[in-house]
């Protein structure tokens, strides 16, 4: 029984996902860091090229405004995806509010 306790113990020091990694290292190996970039990359690009009035305070609001809709619309449909109960009818509805309210 010993001898069985004390392979399985060096099996489990020499495995390589138990291993320290660096703090740097663990942060590149993060999936969610393409995301992070890709958005940083956006931003510079719009704040090098995008009119200085864009990023002013009645700017961002006539901005926001649309997006808020949509963003509540997406709130919704994520609420919904999370508890299991894929609701695809979203664009229909979105559809006939803009008929319905011009």
């Amino acid at each position: 029984m010993t001898l069985a306790n004390e392979q399985n113990g060096s099996a489990a020091r020499s495995d390589e996902r138990l291993k320290k990694v660096s703090t740097l290292t663990g942060i590149l190996r993060r999936p969610e860091l393409g995301a992070v970039a890709g958005l940083v990359l956006v931003t510079v690009f719009f704040l090098l090229t995008a009119n200085p009035a864009m990023f002013t305070l009645a700017g961002v609001v006539n901005f926001m405004a649309p997006a808020a809709q949509l963003g509540i619309l997406a709130v919704g449909a994520a609420l919904l995806m999370i508890g299991g109960e894929f609701d695809l009818s979203i664009g229909s509805m979105v559809a006939f509010a803009g008929l319905v309210f011009g």
